[in-house]
């Protein structure tokens, strides 16, 4: 197995399924994984027919500022906002440290 379809299979194999459909696609993703290091898409759409794919929330911080704060408060507000939301959390071994 290739060193990068290895790390995926390791983070999917550390999922706690949360009920029987979710432990069905880690067991058919783990099952994936080990037939094949073809996991990329090489060529869109969709080359090969299975591949990883991977999704992103973007979320605008001053959409949730309160209103009548003025830009300092916009400013104050995303500022707290980013401090205490920012942390990475690895799928396997839990919270990694951030630098500031």
């Amino acid at each position: 197995m290739h060193p990068a379809t290895a790390v995926v299979a390791d983070i999917v194999a550390a999922i706690t399924p949360l009920d029987p459909l979710e432990q069905e696609h880690i067991e058919q993703t783990l099952s994936w994984l080990a037939g094949t290091d073809d996991i990329f898409r090489r060529e869109p759409p969709v080359t090969p027919p299975q591949h990883l794919v991977s999704y992103v929330v973007v979320v605008e911080v001053r959409a949730c500022v309160p209103r009548g704060g003025g830009q300092q408060r916009v400013r104050s507000h995303t500022a707290t906002n980013i401090a205490a939301t920012r942390q990475v959390v690895h799928p396997v071994s839990g919270p990694m440290p951030h630098s500031a």
